[in-house]
């Protein structure tokens, strides 16, 4: 499996005796205890009540029911459909490899939509959004008294660490929230000068980090460094005796009710602080509402409403209109986010009281999502009250949802000649890359099957040849979703796309005999390899 890792930079609804409880703090106005959703792509709603807090307790425990978003249309928490509807037409017209959109208002699920093939239930790579939630561990840490402040210089947790420069001394945590500790630092993704791959292998990533020269003042400029991030997740197993992914259990994904992600782990066991982290959307919403509630959570403390504060204010910056926090990219405009490659984001808009959560896999500037916010979805913001029902534009949302969670099947073409020949045929790749050995078998003119082995793990794969994605699960690599065509009589085209990961690979196979030409790229972090295979056993 290709890894590729980031550069640069969400109901239960619960009624009892008529009384609505809401992760936010404001009341929302609703036509009914038990609020249906209108517009989303995922398996029916169904709305779960629980009993009363004032029943008279149970002799034994009985199991709590997942707490689950509220929903709504977008007119009755004072946005519109209408807009809401453009975006996701120009989003399937303009063919952007966004994975879902999610946007929540006054903590009320509104828009929810998955473009083919992904869906609610599976995890999503999250990349550096998970520098942000390494970032809230650390004020929870500070608030339970286990770090003492943000002014603590670094090297203190790392005595072994010997510095070849006395200036090191003076990076203090603070400078690693917010990349500003004067390290040279340098995350090109393919290449083997990433330091970011550097310090997740090293047999001693805190010596690793302060190995590299000062070039700056710790705390004069901004520099993206992923290493900075990885060494507060150290800080924090060294603030608590366990690794930070075990503290995030404890503290903060066990009060948002958030069970299903993963977290990776560097070469000597610590939590990777500056990426590695899988949630799933509707989980990355709840961390966007936490911060928008000022750390609170169904009325409990979660972070310190001071931590919030000074997580999101800006104290560096890395360029011209865009401030950074502690580990969070806030905008002049008063919003902020956490960003990971590829455009995975948890967008959080105070002045609105609004959340909108990105996952994707787009490139360059486009990961900022910007032109979707500022084109789309705040000028959805109409009034903070309810607007009128708005029947035809909420049919034209649901419309351009469901076109893309559901794309039109097409017409299979019939299989050229040359399927029937290759069918089952073992192909030994020679070049570049990590396939080793492959096959095809073409049995209809929907589906084909598509054998594969990957570094000595073989699989057995599906591929949808109707234009709709086959789905297999797999232990290597997850969920992976494949869909191809003949683009010709002798060239087999590929589309790969990894549920939890950001990057989609298309691949064109040109046969020739007993050799076939492979041409692989990928659209995140624009790149290609070329390679070669030949008929095994032959």
């Amino acid at each position: 499996m290709r890894a590729r890792i980031l550069l640069v930079v969400v109901l239960i609804v619960v009624a009892a005796a008529c009384k609505l409880f809401l992760p936010s703090s404001p009341t929302i106005p609703v036509s009914s205890a038990l609020v249906y959703p209108a517009f989303t792509n995922t398996a029916e709603y169904s709305p779960t009540a629980v009993s009363s807090a004032t029943q008279t307790p149970l002799l034994s425990p009985t199991p709590q029911p997942a707490w689950e978003w509220q929903r709504s249309t977008p007119e009755e928490q004072g946005l519109s459909s209408a807009v809401l509807a453009g975006m996701l037409e120009t989003m399937a017209q303009e063919k952007w490899n966004i994975h879902s959109i999610l946007v929540v208002r006054h903590g009320v699920l509104v828009l929810e939509v998955y473009n083919h093939p992904f869906n609610s239930e599976t995890r999503h790579s999250v990349y550096s959004v998970t520098k942000s939630i390494t970032s809230s561990l650390v004020g929870i840490a500070l608030n339970d008294g286990l770090l003492d402040d943000v002014n603590t210089p670094v090297i203190s947790f790392f005595p072994s660490v010997t510095l070849d420069d006395p200036r090191k001394g003076s990076i203090l945590v603070e400078h690693l929230l917010s990349m500003s500790s004067g390290i040279e630092w340098m995350e090109p993704l393919y290449s083997g000068l990433n330091d970011h791959w550097g310090i997740l292998e090293a047999d001693d990533p805190a010596a690793y980090f302060f190995n590299h020269a000062l070039l700056y003042e710790p705390g004069t400029v901004f520099n993206y460094n992923s290493g900075g991030s990885h060494m507060l997740s150290m800080i924090i197993q060294k603030a608590t005796d366990i690794p930070a992914a075990e503290f995030a259990a404890e503290k903060l994904f066990a009060p948002l009710d958030i069970t299903d992600y993963s977290w990776e782990k560097d070469f000597t066991g610590h939590s990777k602080g500056g990426t590695g982290l899988e949630l799933k959307p509707q989980d990355m919403a709840k961390i966007g509402q936490l911060y928008l509630n000022g750390g609170r959570w169904l009325g409990r403390e979660i972070i310190p409403a001071e931590w919030i504060s000074q997580s999101t204010a800006t104290h560096s910056i890395p360029y011209d209109g865009m401030g950074y926090g502690y580990q969070w990219w806030i905008r002049p405009q008063g919003d902020y986010f956490a960003l990971g490659w590829g455009g995975q984001q948890i967008r959080v808009f105070p002045e609105q009281d609004m959340v909108a959560v990105f996952t994707a896999g787009m490139s360059g500037n486009s990961i900022l999502h910007n032109d979707l916010v500022d084109n789309y979805i705040l000028p959805a913001v109409i009034s903070d009250s309810p607007l009128p029902a708005d029947s035809q534009a909420q049919a034209r949302l649901q419309l351009a949802i469901d076109a893309l969670g559901v794309p039109q099947e097409w017409l299979s073409k019939p299989l050229p000649p040359l399927a029937k020949e290759i069918d089952g045929k073992q192909w030994l790749v020679t070049g570049q890359g990590n396939w080793s050995m492959f096959a095809l078998h073409f049995e209809g003119n929907d589906e084909a099957q598509f054998e594969l082995t990957i570094e000595n793990d073989p699989m057995l794969l599906m591929i949808g040849l109707d234009g709709i994605y086959r789905v297999t699960d797999t232990e290597e690599l997850g969920p992976v979703a494949l869909a191809g065509y003949w683009d010709n009589t002798d060239t087999f085209v590929i589309i790969q796309q990894n549920l939890r990961e950001a990057d989609r690979r298309t691949t064109r196979m040109h046969f020739n005999g007993n050799n076939v030409k492979l041409f692989s790229e990928w659209i995140v972090e624009p790149y290609h390899e070329e390679s070669e295979a030949v008929l095994f056993g032959e």
